[in-house]
Formats: structure tokens, sequence, C-alpha cells
């Protein structure tokens, strides 16, 4: 297969983009409905973590790494703050989780330029089966992410421990660098992973395993291009990061719909038979 240019790649990327800013007019409302749905819950499950975070050490001016520590994380660790973090994080998996399996079928509907209704997503909260099964979806993946992560940033751990060993400044300067392409790798190999939520919230008789074998099959040999899509959605990030909650009511909407567009895609470049395109909007 001869390999495409990165012009070909830029141009597939803009068309996504451009099908997502088509699809969502008249869908807005009710995407980010779901979405301030998603915020609320995250803001309501990790509140009461939020409550033992000391702000006025994480405002101060040149914090120590100690000081940050013990601002985060109360000292001494009792078993009753232990208690409320593992609550906490086990009503966040449990919301979170059915959440984002019918965000991504809603935005799904968008991308097939249909107009879903609200139920279209909540129906996954009315199979039990289903939800739990979300929630095993969000936890193998998080711990396949995890293992990659302990896997990629082993190398920069050893290289930043023995500079310090050895007094080293090349070693740690070097330990910088190794970290960095570290991340960028684990980035990369993870985002193999990510077409699963949609491919389960799309199909759920795969199965939790099947979603995870199907994405990580439909993006193998795309992974360079998968990220080349996440990075551009980088000046967005960012003014939405100034922008606050109106900020990620806009843009979530979008970038979920363009990601459809590109698992579409993908899938469909993988196995075309399998996958046969049906007319689009405007062919015969």
């Amino acid at each position: 297969m001869q390999k495409e240019t990165f012009t070909a790649m830029t141009l597939r990327r803009m068309q996504m983009k451009f099908h997502a800013k088509r699809a969502l007019p008249g869908n807005w409302l009710r995407v980010m409905f779901l979405v301030l749905l998603s915020v609320l819950a995250s803001s309501f499950c990790l509140s009461y973590l939020l409550q033992t975070v000391d702000v006025s050490v994480l405002m101060s001016e040149n914090p120590t790494p100690e000081a940050i520590l013990q601002a985060l994380v109360p000292q001494p660790i009792t078993r009753n703050y232990l208690l409320l973090v593992g609550v906490s994080l086990l009503l966040y998996w449990f919301l979170l989780s059915p959440l984002s399996v019918a965000t991504a079928r809603f935005c799904i509907g968008i991308a097939c330029l249909q107009k879903p209704k609200l139920p279209v997503a909540f129906s996954v909260f009315t199979d039990f089966s289903l939800v739990l099964r979300s929630m095993g979806l969000v936890l193998w993946v998080g711990i396949l992410k995890l293992l990659w992560g302990v896997f990629f940033l082993a190398l920069p751990c050893l290289v930043f421990y023995a500079g310090l060993l050895l007094s080293s400044a090349l070693l740690l300067d070097l330990a910088v660098l190794v970290y960095i392409a570290a991340i960028v790798l684990f980035v990369r190999k993870t985002l193999a992973y990510s077409p699963a939520l949609y491919l389960f919230a799309e199909n759920p008789s795969i199965g939790v395993f099947g979603a995870v074998r199907e994405s990580y099959a439909i993006t193998r040999g795309k992974l360079t291009e998968y990220l080349w899509f996440e990075l551009s959605f980088i000046p967005m990030r960012l003014l939405v990061s100034f922008a606050g909650i109106f900020g990620t009511l806009f843009f979530t909407p979008y970038y979920q719909t363009a990601t459809v567009v590109l698992i579409d895609y993908l899938r469909t470049r993988h196995d075309p038979e399998r996958y046969a395109a049906a007319p689009k909007e405007g062919e015969e």
C-alpha cells in the first residue's frame, strides 16, 4: 500500500471536521445537555475530595513539592479519608462510564446526519448489564493504558535515577528528552484504544474485549494519523481552557462528532467489504 502524504492526511482531517460542523446544527443543545450532565456528575463525585485540598497552599508563590503533596493529601492519611477516596472514585466510575457511552452513542447518530433524541442516549441506563459492561470497558482500557504507561515511563525514570546517583547533568538532561519521547510514544500507542468506546456504544453486542480488539485492529498502521488528528485540536483546547465550562460545552460535541467520523474512516479502511459504505448524502 502506497504511503499517504501529510497533505493528503491534512485534507482528509479537514473534511472530517467540516462534516462534524455540518452535522451539528440542530443537535447542539441536546448534546451540550449530555456534556453538562457529565461535568456535573464529575463535579458531584469529586467534590468531596476537593474539599480536603488546601487551595491556599496551591495558590501561594513557589510552593515546595512537599507542601503541594500535603495540600493535596491530608496528613496523616486516615481510614475515613481512604474510604472517602474509594467511595468517590467508585461513584465516578459508576456514573461516568455509562454516561460516556450514552454521549458517544448520541454523537454517532449526529455523525450519521440524523436528529437523535435524548432517549437514544439515556437508553444505556435502562439496561443494567449494559451499565456494568460500560464500567468494564472503562476499567479494562484504563488498565491497558496504565500498563503501557509503566512500560514507556520506566526508561526515563531509570535514566533520571542514574543521573541522580552519578550526579551527572548530562544524564539528567537526557532523562528529560527521553521522558518527552516516552510521553509521545505513550499517547500514540494508547490512541489504539480510544475508538473502543464508540465501537461499543454503536454495537454493545461485541462486548468489552471485542470492542478493544476491534479498536486495536482498525488503528493498526493509522496511529500517526490519529495522533495528528488529536494534535490538530490543541489550539482549540487551549482556548477552551480559558473559556471554562462554556468552552467545554461547545468544544466537546464538535470533537466527539469529528472523532466518530475518523473512526468510521478507520474501520472502513481496515475492512472495506465488512463496512461497505452506504451512499453518502448527495451521492447516488
